[in-house]
Order: C-alpha cells, then sequence, then structure tokens
C-alpha cells in the first residue's frame, strides 16, 4: 500500500528534449568556432609584432656594429670557419662581439655585445658570448631571420646597405608574407 499521493509529473521534471539539447550543442558549437578564429587570428597578428620589433632590434644591433667598425657585418669569401657556415650565423656572433669586421675571431677582446639580446629567441646553442658558435637569430614562427649584407635588389625600397627579413608564417622566402626590415 503506497502511502504517497500519485502527483502528475511536471514538464521541468521530464528533462530536456533532444531538439533542445542539440540546439544549445549547435549554439556553443558557434561560440567556439567564432571564439578560436579570433584567438588565432590574434596570435598571428602578435607574431607579425614580435617579427618587426625583433627585425628593429637586430637593425639597433648593426647601426651599433657599423659605428663601431664603420660598416655592416659581412662574412668574407675567404672566411673559414668549422663552425659558422651562413650569413645569418655570421651575423649573430659579430653582433655578440665574438667576430670582427675582416672575419677575425675576436673572442674576450672586451668587444661589448652590441644586440639587446634579452629582446630576441635564439637557436638551441644559444648565445655566443664566450666563443663562437653555430646559431642564429630565429623569428616567431622558428626560422632564422635572413641577412643579406649585399642584397641584389637596388630598388628604392632598401633603406640600408643590407637586407634584413623573416620568412613569415609560410616560412618561405620571397613570398607576400615576408616581413622586410623598414
Amino acid at each position: 500500500m503506497n502511502s504517497f499521493p500519485e502527483s502528475p509529473v511536471t514538464r521541468l521534471q521530464q528533462g530536456f528534449t533532444l531538439l533542445e539539447l542539440l540546439v544549445v550543442t549547435a549554439i556553443v558549437a558557434i561560440l567556439v568556432s567564432i571564439g578560436g578564429t579570433v584567438f588565432f587570428s590574434q596570435r598571428n597578428t602578435a607574431k607579425f609584432d614580435r617579427a618587426e620589433a625583433d627585425l628593429q632590434v637586430i637593425q639597433q644591433g648593426l647601426e651599433a656594429y657599423k659605428a663601431r667598425f664603420g660598416r655592416y657585418p659581412e662574412m668574407p669569401e675567404t672566411f673559414s670557419n668549422a663552425t659558422i657556415s651562413t650569413e645569418e650565423e655570421y651575423l649573430l656572433n659579430a653582433l655578440c662581439g665574438q667576430i670582427g669586421p675582416s672575419g677575425d675571431i675576436i673572442s674576450g677582446s672586451g668587444i661589448p655585445v652590441m644586440l639587446n639580446t634579452s629582446l630576441l629567441s635564439y637557436g638551441k646553442a644559444g648565445l655566443p658570448l664566450s666563443g663562437v658558435q653555430k646559431n642564429s637569430i630565429i623569428d616567431p614562427w622558428g626560422k632564422a631571420y635572413q641577412y643579406d649584407p649585399e642584397p641584389k635588389n637596388e630598388s628604392d625600397d632598401l633603406l640600408f646597405g643590407y637586407e634584413l627579413s623573416s620568412a613569415g608564417p609560410d616560412g618561405s622566402f620571397g613570398t607576400e608574407d615576408d616581413i622586410v626590415a623598414q
């Protein structure tokens, strides 16, 4: 014998219908996709801004190098060092006071670092502060900034005696998304 009276089940006690659950799920999915798009767009914009700031820091280092030595760093054709093989590696070592303008190793000669090293990212080897290292300055997409002390492009766009650029998000130089020092 049941002592509790039977009460009619109300609409709230039944729960949600399948259609209501699908509508809510669709709304949540739309909001997540909009939020994700905005997030990744802002993240990419931040990387572009970071690359432009990095290029300015490197340019300041290049100008400090030129003020000290009278010219921008340039890897001599006769340069032979088993550690360094690219202009980008040469650039980092020169701006960190490890290599002089004629390609001579000047580690420990008291030449100051001409680069604000705390603002940049580097490859795995770190900074060449105690000797020449195979390393370069890395852009926000993980590729070395390209440095050309003797650019072939003699256009009016070239403001300096060198060309400095990032490959941008696609990682390929010579494409639309390249970021060039201004």
